[in-house]
């Protein structure tokens, strides 16, 4: 509990920001690192990757992209 708190907070969130290249999804995390086109933009939507029904899909949209870009 000690290590998620700590994880999910301001000083966690900058640590792992900073050695993953991922934006954190906390306003006060650190993004200048960021290439600009990462970084999350102020009022912008963001598709929940993160939630089951698309998760799942993960493997039949690589095997369609896949089919889409392997004749170039």
């Amino acid at each position: 509990t000690v290590f998620i708190n700590w994880l999910l907070g301001k000083e966690g969130q900058t640590l792992w920001t900073l050695t993953s290249g991922y934006a954190s999804r906390r306003l006060d995390a650190p993004v200048d690192h960021l290439l600009e086109i990462e970084r999350p933009q102020p009022g912008s939507a963001y598709s929940p990757n993160y939630k089951e029904a698309i998760a799942t899909k993960k493997d039949e949209v690589a095997k369609i992209l896949t089919e889409i870009f392997t004749g170039f």
